[in-house]
């Protein structure tokens, strides 16, 4: 009987938040969208320097269904690279980015895709609501390799891959639905 009880409880409590998210309702103060973080640790270089850290923090939403290229991935127009607040790219090293210097420091990450093409936009700002784009704070419009995965990802994702011992080089990629970006990084000499 108590089984039962909690079964119907939580079937209750289901329906009731999926009625609740097909209104647009939501509690006060949570963001709709799950954090997600990627992080790599560049080594110290064996000289007693300290190791350093790129770190990318990002709302990561779903597709739920929801057609992801041309509509949560707009075309021609910026796009927040994640959902919720801006995307942050937070570097202790002076990095470059697909050939572009972006030295240490925080930023917000913003994505423009035309289709064809696409870029990342490494802007000074960060800490705004992620459709809070000033294109005067933007330190760079970094072209990206724009490819189509053969099976579409739910989520959001972004990963920096280090592609060597100690991570001082890599690629940050990018994915959803069946759209990838990636761009190469290193850190700088």
């Amino acid at each position: 009987m108590e089984v039962t009880r909690l079964i119907g409880v939580a079937v209750l409590a289901t329906a009731v938040a999926a009625l609740g998210t097909r209104a647009g309702a939501q509690a006060p103060g949570v963001a709709p969208s799950g954090l997600g973080v990627t992080e790599v640790t560049l080594t110290g270089g064996g000289r007693g320097a300290p190791a350093a850290k790129i770190r990318i923090e990002y709302g990561q939403p779903h597709a739920r269904g929801r057609t992801i290229a041309g509509n949560l991935i707009p075309r021609d127009s910026i796009w927040r690279t994640g959902a919720n607040a801006a995307t942050v790219l937070q570097t202790d090293v002076d990095l470059v980015i697909g050939g572009t210097s972006v030295p240490k420091g925080r930023y917000s990450l913003f994505t423009l895709w035309t289709g064809s093409a696409a870029q990342l936009i490494v802007n000074k700002q960060s800490g705004q609501a992620g459709n809070e784009h000033d294109p005067a704070q933007d330190l760079a419009r970094i072209p990206v390799r724009v490819t189509t995965l053969a099976q579409a990802l739910e989520s959001f994702s972004i990963w920096l891959i280090p592609s060597n011992q100690g991570g001082v080089r890599g690629e940050l990629r990018m994915a959803w639905g069946t759209l990838q970006y990636s761009v190469d990084w290193r850190a700088a000499p």
